[in-house]
């Protein structure tokens, strides 16, 4: 059903009898320590059921109400809501929460539509949620909101959720999550392990969702999943990064290794896996957004570039000599292949008997690096004629 936009509008003073929804389908997710900036990477996330709050009638701009999860087995606390106006109905700020979590959600840009069909106008816009629980923040962008009257059957309360499914492809596990779990459940023994324990179980979740053994932002300073686990002297996650490519020379911002972080009563073995484990699997990128695949051969006159900008599937690229390339298909493996198949046109002069020819490119690629390697280019022309080229890669 298509809205109609009536005009800019303002958030209202008061929303008693009014249910504001957050949806977070196409939502953008960032980690950071509690109450820290965004510094990324971002990753997409899907939530298929919104976050959604219905304000009573009656109860002003707070209330507060029974968590949407409580049943026999469970009992957790009431959750507090509350909504302000702020910039003269320009923004507003939602908080909601209980003693176990709390999140504020930012409100702007309203714009008031008429639904198709419809009759009462609904205020539409741009939401930014900061959620902080378990000693960190999550910061969720390019969220957008409904404010609308309350109908009978919204429920008061409802926490988002994503969709469930049988096992995702594009989560890395491989034994990990046996590793995390076990990290969440540990009692440390002194304040090094609390630090390490909880950068572990802050950094391995988002390892497994990018599937980058070396992930890292700028509020660890450059320690990567594998400082921590050498320092916390964790040697099954030593080896379990180690056999999925993590870097064993990457420095932190203070120029250490993490053989020089290693600790703990498997400070032997770790150091041994350090200095001999060569990845068996070098991962490739976990996305081509906003990076650049350049690749050389010596039967190329000049290298070939590919830029990917908003997305690495169905996204305009620019290549050169050609500059007429249009990226319709990207799909890799993170485990030591690439595949990425771009599609050029080429369009004859106005009056020409040939209006535009296709033909097919098919990069293979072996990462010898997180940035690179070598790669195999099997080009198919209009006449089904393959031509291929060897050569190297970059990825930046």
């Amino acid at each position: 059903m298509v809205s109609s936009v009536c005009a800019a509008a303002q958030l209202p003073d008061k929303v008693a009898d009014k249910t504001l929804i957050v949806l977070l389908n196409s939502v953008e997710l960032c980690r950071a320590e509690l109450h820290g900036e965004a510094k990324g990477p971002w990753y997409p996330m899907l939530f298929d059921t919104p976050l959604l709050m219905r304000f009573p009638s009656g109860g002003g701009n707070a209330y507060v109400t029974t968590h949407p999860h409580n049943n026999e087995e469970n009992h957790w606390p009431d959750i507090s809501v509350s909504y302000d106006v702020a910039d003269g109905g320009k923004a507003a700020y939602v908080k909601f929460g209980n003693s176990n979590f709390n999140v504020l959600v930012e409100l702007t840009s309203p714009v008031q539509t008429v639904p198709a069909g419809g009759t009462a106008p609904v205020t539409e816009g741009k939401a930014y949620m900061y959620w902080h629980e378990d000693g960190e923040t999550l910061h969720f962008r390019s969220a957008t909101f409904i404010l609308r009257d309350a109908w009978k059957y919204d429920p008061s309360f409802q926490l988002p959720a994503t969709p469930q499914e049988d096992g995702d492809p594009e989560l890395l596990d491989d034994g990990l999550n046996d590793i995390l779990t076990a990290l969440q459940n540990r009692t440390a023994r002194n304040a090094d392990e609390r630090l390490y324990i909880r950068r572990l179980t802050s950094l391995l979740p988002t390892v497994m969702t990018l599937r980058d053994p070396n992930f890292t932002s700028d509020e660890y300073k450059g320690n990567t999943a594998l400082h921590y686990a050498a320092g916390l002297g964790h040697k099954e996650l030593v080896q379990w990064l180690v056999d999925h490519g993590a870097d064993t020379t990457v420095r932190t911002a203070k120029g250490k290794m993490p053989m020089q972080c290693v600790g703990g009563v498997n400070a032997a073995e770790i150091r041994r896996i350090l200095s001999s484990g060569v990845p068996s699997v070098v991962m490739a990128p976990a996305s081509l957004v906003k990076k650049t695949f350049t690749y050389h051969s010596e039967t190329l006159d000049e290298p070939i570039i590919v830029r990917w900008k908003k997305s690495d599937v169905e996204d305009e690229g620019k290549v050169t000599p050609d500059k007429d390339w249009l990226i319709t298909h990207a799909e890799y493996s993170r485990t030591g292949t690439a595949t990425a198949t771009v599609l050029r046109r080429t369009e004859w002069a106005p009056g020409g008997t040939y209006a535009a020819g296709w033909r097919d490119m098919v990069f293979e690629l072996k990462f010898t690096s997180p940035k690179g390697g070598t790669a195999t280019c099997t080009e198919t022309d209009k006449t089904g004629t393959e031509k291929v080229t060897e050569g190297t890669f970059t990825i930046n």
